[in-house]
């Protein structure tokens, strides 16, 4: 007799047919299960990635137009480049290439190189410091940015507070200038500019006896400071003295011009 296939009882499935259908509904299952693999695989990728291994040398170098520096300037510049090549882009190399490009006034490319050396070390007050000394010049408000992130760092470093000070003197912040030349000599007394910038903030203020105090302290100081004496012209002038205000300007012509601010970071 013939054998006939029969429906198997309660399984809906011909005999020898189970192995197809397990087939089909695997096939079926497999987007779900390969989307399920996937979101596993990139949670664990989440969990165990290492974010303090960065890729350091991701920053490119700053555009310089080497022709118009003397040779042995751009030569400089072509050791600092393979320095940071060397090292894969360590923030010191980034900050002492961006130190010798400021030392030329190469102040934009400076600016660059400083920023780098502050996105790899945030810790590092010399890098937003020195951005800071740099961006003096052409923007105030930049400047005055970087001094922040450097304060954060170093608070009691007191070229700093007076680098501060005259900068926000310049804005017509008296009140925030005075603050930050009152922390200045409070950290180094011997400091004239702190004195000096005292003294500019109470006469702009109105105070002249303070005034005339903190320049008794600056020309005990230095007492051929040229700067000191064309402070002290400005004073005998608001003081309604025009006599005495002529001759200390006078007497401005034949001492040093401007005081060097004392640094031992920037002397380094």
């Amino acid at each position: 007799a013939r054998w006939r296939s029969r429906t198997v009882s309660g399984t809906g499935c011909e005999p020898g047919g189970g192995f197809e259908e397990r087939r089909r509904h695997l096939k079926r299952a497999a987007p779900g299960h390969l989307f399920l693999i996937t979101v596993i695989c990139a949670v664990l990728l989440l969990f165990f990635w290492d974010d303090s291994v960065e890729d350091t040398y991701v920053f490119s170098l700053p555009s310089i137009e080497k022709e118009q520096l003397h040779l042995a300037v751009g030569q400089r510049i072509d050791e600092y480049h393979k320095t940071i090549e060397a090292t894969d882009g360590s923030a010191n190399a980034w900050g002492n290439l961006g130190t010798v490009l400021d030392l030329h006034d190469l102040k934009t490319a400076a600016i660059v190189c400083y920023r780098h050396a502050i996105e790899l070390d945030d810790k590092n007050f010399r890098w937003p410091y020195f951005a800071g000394i740099c961006a003096t010049i052409g923007s105030r408000e930049q400047a005055l940015e970087f001094f922040e992130q450097a304060k954060q760092l170093n608070g009691s470093y007191a070229p700093l507070m007076v680098r501060v000070g005259i900068l926000l003197l310049q804005g017509g912040e008296t009140d925030t200038a005075h603050a930050s030349f009152e922390r200045a000599v409070a950290l180094d007394d011997t400091l004239i500019q702190g004195h000096l910038g005292l003294a500019r903030c109470a006469m702009v203020s109105g105070d002249l006896n303070l005034a005339g105090q903190f320049l008794d302290r600056c020309e005990a100081l230095q007492p051929k400071g040229g700067e000191v004496a064309a402070a002290r012209a400005q004073w005998w002038s608001k003081s309604g003295d025009a006599e005495q205000a002529a001759l200390s300007l006078e007497a401005a012509k034949d001492k040093s011009p401007r005081e060097a601010l004392p640094d031992r970071l920037r002397s380094q």
